[in-house]
C-alpha cells in the first residue's frame, strides 16, 4: 500500500495534513530535479569558467568561497547585491 493511500485510511485531520505536506514535497522535489537535469544535460556545451561554476552548484550546492577559489571562477565573481540563497538566509537568522 502506497503511503498516500495508507495516509487516505486513516481518515484523521493530521493524517490529512501528512498527506499534503507529502505531495507539495513531492513536488518541490519534481521541480528542483527537472531543473538540474536540464542543467547537467547543457553541461557538456558551456565553456569554462561556467561549466566548473554549474557544476560545483550542482555538486555541492554552492561555489567555493572566493577565498578559496584560486581562480577556479575566472574573473566571475557574484553578484555583491544579490540576496543569498533562502536556505542560506534560514541559517543566517539562526545565528
Amino acid at each position: 500500500m502506497e503511503i498516500l493511500d495508507w495516509l487516505d485510511a486513516q481518515g484523521t485531520a493530521e493524517a490529512h495534513i501528512a498527506r499534503d505536506e507529502i505531495i507539495k514535497l513531492r513536488r518541490s522535489t519534481a521541480f528542483y530535479k527537472s531543473r538540474c537535469d536540464e542543467l547537467q544535460r547543457w553541461q557538456s556545451a558551456m565553456r569554462d569558467p561556467e561549466r566548473t561554476l554549474v557544476c560545483d552548484v550542482l555538486a555541492n550546492g554552492q561555489t567555493l568561497h572566493p577565498s578559496h577559489a584560486n581562480g577556479r571562477y575566472g574573473t566571475m565573481t557574484p553578484n555583491a547585491e544579490a540576496k543569498p540563497p533562502f536556505c542560506q538566509q534560514e541559517n543566517q537568522n539562526e545565528k
